[in-house]
């Protein structure tokens, strides 16, 4: 199965010793679920948005720390793209960034949590819909670290999961076009890493509350492996 991976931002400098790049973060947890996925990586966030989204059998947005409200021509290019693949009914899956994005582009409302940053292993809990179609917990446990919350949906979008600040954390957006507000490509030594070099930006209270739910276990091999199928099924 050939993806495309949309690359909405690079790994911290400081990161990049230890972690590599994005794309080679995805297809080492994706293809640990199907060793037969096929990379290509469309490199938006650094100017490559011609893309003949035919030639893919799917397509997965990464995550960013730019917020999909930035003035900026490749986050405008981005949901241009967005709205070709949906267009054309290929199989679309947004991560963090990504699934804000999706939102925006079908005229979703996304702004900033008035609860501050969203960090750690976080518990969701899915709605009926979401029981139907992700076989995995009710009660499941993703990597989240994000400040962005998509507030309102757009139109015929349908509800799957929702955290305890974050009520449109998984969203069906339409058939072929899914969002999720967690990282299901992170594991638990990369939120570290990210928690090391953010530091600065929290309190020791909840330096001590995103360090405690780390120690849970996460479903992401499972997230992943819906997500591998969820394309399929939709191709």
């Amino acid at each position: 199965m050939k993806l495309g991976l949309i690359q909405c931002d690079y790994v911290p400098t400081l990161l990049q010793s230890s972690f590599k790049d994005y794309p080679v973060m995805f297809e080492k947890a994706f293809n640990q679920c199907d060793p037969d996925l096929d990379w290509t990586v469309i490199d938006i966030c650094g100017g490559n948005h011609d893309v003949d989204v035919q030639d893919f059998d799917g397509f997965i947005i990464s995550g960013s720390r730019s917020s999909v409200n930035d003035p900026k021509l490749w986050i405008e290019e981005l949901l241009n793209l967005i709205k070709r693949i949906i267009e054309r009914e290929v199989p679309l899956v947004g991560l963090c960034f990504g699934h804000q994005a999706i939102a925006k582009s079908l005229g979703g409302l996304v702004s900033k949590s008035k609860t501050g940053w969203n960090i750690g292993c976080v518990p969701v809990e899915l709605t009926a819909a979401g029981k139907n179609i992700l076989n995995v917990a009710q009660h499941s446990y993703l990597y989240a670290f994000h400040q962005d919350n998509v507030e309102t949906l757009p139109e015929n979008a349908r509800l799957i999961g929702s955290t305890e600040i974050c009520e449109n954390f998984i969203v069906e957006f339409k058939k072929g076009v899914i969002g999720f507000q967690g990282h299901p490509e992170f594991d638990v030594t990369y939120m570290q890493g990210l928690l090391d070099i953010n530091i600065a930006n929290l309190d020791d209270s909840k330096l001590n509350s995103v360090a405690a739910t780390l120690r849970k276990a996460s479903h992401s091999d499972a997230v992943r492996r819906f997500i591998i199928q969820y394309i399929k099924n939709n191709q």
